[in-house]
């Protein structure tokens, strides 16, 4: 009991802490809907199904700053929130 108070890190870190466990680690995609295949986690996930290979880990990515506030109303944007927001109600209160 207790083994695990470090959490766990997916296999392709070097530097993880904790147990580290079969998987990947992948950057979060914003700019794809949830379940499109091309959306990052998506697609790392079904390669990995089909491969056990990790997509590169991408060491720096530019940080796309969103100075018109063009991002706040889009509406790819607005339905991730929608639906992480829904996710997050559903673990808190269960489902009913």
């Amino acid at each position: 009991f207790g083994d695990y108070a470090d959490g766990f890190s997916p296999q392709n870190v070097a530097s993880g802490e904790g147990e580290f466990v079969q998987g990947c680690q992948v950057s979060e995609d914003f700019m794809h809907d949830l379940g499109n295949e091309q959306e990052v986690m998506l697609k790392a996930a079904l390669d990995y199904r089909n491969s056990s290979i990790c997509p590169p880990l991408v060491a720096s990515r530019s940080i796309v700053r969103d100075t018109a506030h063009d991002l706040r109303d889009d509406p790819r944007i607005i339905k991730r929130e929608l639906l992480e927001q829904i996710r997050l109600d559903a673990l808190q209160f269960g489902s009913r």
